[in-house]
């Protein structure tokens, strides 16, 4: 398994039967308001339980705020007097489908973001699997942080969930994670992201994942010789130079699962090449251009640590488009992995030429 991503805030699950004690130590508590012609105050179980810890009545808490809907995602707090409680929060569910709990839970997030804060989460009442695992993964990224400050003072919250649904609750962490993964990734500047360091980085995950059906191959200089896109673009940025990396996710006795090839497009920083971007504030966002290789090496470990029963393989074609004397020239014409010619009319175009590369391998020999 591998380790949550720094700044990911913590979720706990708790079975409200065996665990009556652990949620009296939150500052906040989370209670659902469901949409109707008159909004349904909480009325669960647990929430009779909250109100007994309270010696209130949550109807009577909520009297004066006539504006209630029960609307997906609307938050209204409530102060209480209590050692440890200081706040009741209403959130609205609407109709308690999967994308009425996935807003609830996102506003929730956002509420309580960077505030190092126990929140008490009770908005789920007899969950389906969806609904469980949309509300789950909504929790964290709606918390997503990047911060790379030398004097970072980020404090992610930690939520506690009530109610009995590990395991939509553990795939929902597997899932958020990973999207948490790429994201970091794909934030990290460029001076930092070479290729280098994204194949450092994915030799990294795979060796923390510690799973017997993940192994990885990164090929490099003379390796990448049949690699006629990846190297007329990566050869612009010869310091490091471009990196094939290919994780695959195949344990003991998958030969006969399906196999999912996926390819992903990892150009680290792209200038537009010889044929330079303009105007020249397009190239900022540019450090992003390696998403698809953080998304498909983070399918490829999220689907290990969830056990899918299908071979998965990544194919990261990580370069950098730069302008130097070693850049291609637009009318070179360049020989793809499997023989193919291309000419190169445009160096921005530089995309299709490494996908291309991944594409004829995964053909030709996966």
């Amino acid at each position: 398994m591998t380790s949550a991503p720094e700044f990911m805030p913590e979720l706990i699950l708790v079975a409200e039967k065996q665990n009556k004690n652990e949620w009296r130590s939150a500052e906040v508590i989370a209670l659902p308001v469901l949409a109707g012609e008159k909004p349904v105050l909480p009325h669960s179980h647990f929430a009779k339980i909250v109100e007994k810890e309270l010696g209130l009545s949550i109807a009577d808490l909520a009297q004066p705020w006539s504006e209630i809907t029960g609307k997906p995602g609307e938050i209204t707090e409530l102060p209480v007097t209590h050692a440890k409680i200081k706040r009741i929060y209403l959130v609205g569910v609407g109709g308690q489908s999967a994308d009425d709990v996935r807003k609830a839970g996102a506003a929730l997030a956002r509420k309580v973001k960077n505030s190092e804060k126990k929140v008490v989460d009770a908005l789920l009442l007899s969950p389906s699997a969806a609904t469980a695992r949309a509300h789950c993964i909504s929790l964290i990224l709606a918390s997503y942080i990047w911060n790379q400050k030398s004097d970072s003072d980020a404090k992610p919250a930690t939520f506690l969930l009530i109610g009995e649904f590990e395991k939509e609750f553990s795939a929902a962490v597997v899932i958020a994670s990973a999207v948490w993964r790429a994201r970091d990734l794909i934030h990290t500047p460029s001076n930092i992201k070479t290729p280098l360091w994204m194949a450092n980085k994915a030799k990294n995950f795979v060796t923390s994942a510690k799973n017997s059906g993940l192994t990885i191959s990164i090929k490099s200089g003379r390796e990448l010789a049949e690699f006629g896109g990846l190297r007329a673009v990566g050869g612009s940025s010869p310091q490091p130079g471009p990196r094939f990396i290919e994780i695959t996710y195949a344990p003991r006795g998958s030969k006969s699962w399906p196999h999912v090839v996926l390819v992903g497009k990892g150009i680290t920083f792209d200038t537009g090449g010889l044929s330079l971007k303009r105007p020249y504030d397009t190239m900022t966002a540019m450090k992003s251009d390696m998403s698809g290789a953080a998304i498909v090496m983070s399918t490829v470990l999220a689907a290990a640590e969830l056990g899918v029963k299908a071979r998965v393989t990544a194919l990261m074609m990580c370069a950098e488009n730069s302008v130097s004397s070693t850049s291609q020239r637009p009318s070179d014409v360049i020989t793809h992995f499997g023989g193919t010619t291309v000419e190169v009319i445009n160096t921005d175009a530089e995309g299709r030429l490494v996908l291309a590369d991944g594409l004829a391998y995964a053909d030709l020999t996966l």
